[in-house]
């Protein structure tokens, strides 16, 4: 099963992000070559061999890390404009030639995958790798400046050595050197990539720690824990959660950044923190876009309060269902209507419940379809019904609309808590869970019980004080809805 340990400085960011939330920092483009010749008649071992580099101890990012050449897209790889992969080609070709003096044209560089780093890297990137067969005369020697040792590798040779712990190797690195280590020949991986079209899915990597070491896990990995599902999402969806973890707001409040269409759309800023702000602010400047809007699923002050400063710096409205919170723009009052400028990518549910101004967001793109649910739906647990603002009949109604919108592939993408796959599933238990409550409040009202504070006792006793407020609130929205019930 594929696993890399985390040297130690790195397992201890990782495991102090799992326990003290913090922004995530946004990623850089950039690019990787693969450099790869046929092995010769006087070698063993693999098929082929692969040109890397050991970066050199003094360096402040990967230092003694075996890697392929590349590194960061640089303005100028920008300057003629074209896709992302397109500028990433450019990328890949002038840092071979920097680091390798190498000249190779953007049309040899076949695309092999495209990796992202996980979040609790205080440097992140969104990395092309590319590969290229070395033609004969063609021998790169190493120019880079930030190598303490280049050559021609054996893939199983540098795989066992990882495996012994005597090398370094990056969880993608690792990846590509398995692939080139089965390869059978030179040509069977040139056939191969050759016929790759340019749409290569991101890998995201998670990572575990198991009390002893923390382990970096390839997505499928069923070791992988529940909210490395934010590894999963697309490259035109950005998740940045907010440094404010409590009882209400799980591990924090979660703001969205979405590519959709013309522009950018901001999804719940959260709270005025300053890293917060930072981290939105770099997260939007990265796509290159205006942004086109800010969107508040609801008024509560954990999604709203950066609201007015953040739109004011990106010079954007704020669309909300509740006049009120509108800025430059009209209440978001009707019902699956597409925002403007999304190309009808993106569709406001009214799902009012949680609070009487509630929506949610409906994205249907790469044939997927996804729900930003604000605390409509949570990761994690379930949702407070705020009396008398929020009521319960309503927010049944919402579950039960969001049911029906949920595909057996739909992802919901809550304003707290773990990225949830499940969203059908996760629907219905919800609803299950409102009935279940609600037969409780119904017994507890049968057997005497009188009233929110006692009511709550019965139902909610074992609550944590520090939510204790919420739960009365949800069985004051219980009460009123089985006295219209029964009216």
């Amino acid at each position: 099963m594929f696993e890399t340990r985390l040297p130690p400085e790195l397992a201890a960011d990782a495991r102090d992000f799992l326990r003290n939330p913090r922004a995530i920092e946004p990623t850089r483009a950039a690019a990787s070559v693969v450099v790869v010749r046929p092995t010769r008649p006087d070698e063993d071992g693999a098929a082929v061999r692969v040109w890397m580099q050991r970066r050199a101890r003094s360096m402040a990012f990967a230092a003694g890390v075996w890697a392929f050449p590349g590194g960061g897209v640089d303005p100028a790889d920008e300057s003629d404009g074209g896709s992302e992969l397109q500028i990433a080609r450019r990328a890949a070709q002038r840092e071979i030639l920097e680091e390798t003096g190498l000249r190779l044209s953007t049309e040899r560089l076949l695309l092999w995958s495209r990796w992202v780093t996980p979040q609790f890297y205080r440097r992140r990137y969104d990395t092309w790798f590319f590969f290229v067969s070395a033609r004969s005369g063609e021998e790169p020697v190493d120019t880079s400046g930030e190598a303490d040792a280049a050559a021609w590798v054996d893939p199983e040779v540098l795989l066992a050595a990882a495996r012994r712990e005597e090398v370094d190797l990056f969880a993608p690195t690792r990846a590509v050197l398995e692939q080139l280590a089965s390869a059978d020949s030179l040509g069977q991986l040139e056939t191969h990539l050759g016929g790759k079209t340019d749409d290569v899915p991101v890998t995201r990597t998670s990572w575990v720690d198991n009390g002893r070491d923390v382990l970096v896990l390839m997505p499928d990995d069923p070791r992988t824990p529940g909210d490395a599902a934010a590894m999963s999402l697309p490259p035109w969806c950005t998740l940045v959660r907010a440094p404010n973890p409590g009882p209400m707001t799980l591990s924090g409040t979660n703001s969205y950044v979405l590519d959709a269409g013309d522009g950018v759309l901001v999804v719940d800023p959260g709270p005025a923190e300053p890293t917060h702000r930072d981290a939105l602010t770099r997260v939007v400047a990265s796509y290159g876009k205006p942004v086109h809007g800010v969107i508040l699923t609801h008024h509560h002050i954990d999604h709203t309060e950066l609201a007015e400063e953040f739109a004011r710096v990106v010079e954007a409205p704020i669309l909300a269902h509740d006049v009120r919170m509108c800025q430059g723009a009209s209440p978001l009052d009707e019902d699956d209507v597409a925002l403007p400028g999304t190309h009808d990518q993106v569709r406001v549910r009214l799902t009012p419940g949680h609070t009487s101004d509630s929506l949610c967001l409906q994205v249907d793109r790469d044939d997927r379809r996804y729900l930003l649910t604000g605390d409509t739906v949570l990761g994690l647990g379930t949702t407070i019904v705020a009396h008398p603002d929020g009521a319960l009949g309503p927010y049944l109604r919402s579950l039960r609309l969001l049911r029906t919108v949920a595909g057996p592939d739909t992802m919901v993408l809550p304003g707290h808590g773990p990225l949830r796959h499940d969203a059908p599933a996760l629907i219905q238990e919800y609803l299950d869970h409102r009935d279940e409550r609600l037969n409780q409040v119904r017994a507890a009202l049968a057997t005497g019980s009188d009233g929110v504070t006692a009511v709550t006792d019965v139902v909610y006793g074992d609550v944590d004080p520090s939510v204790r407020g919420a739960a009365e609130a949800t069985v004051a929205a219980q009460l009123a809805y089985l006295e219209r019930e029964d009216s």
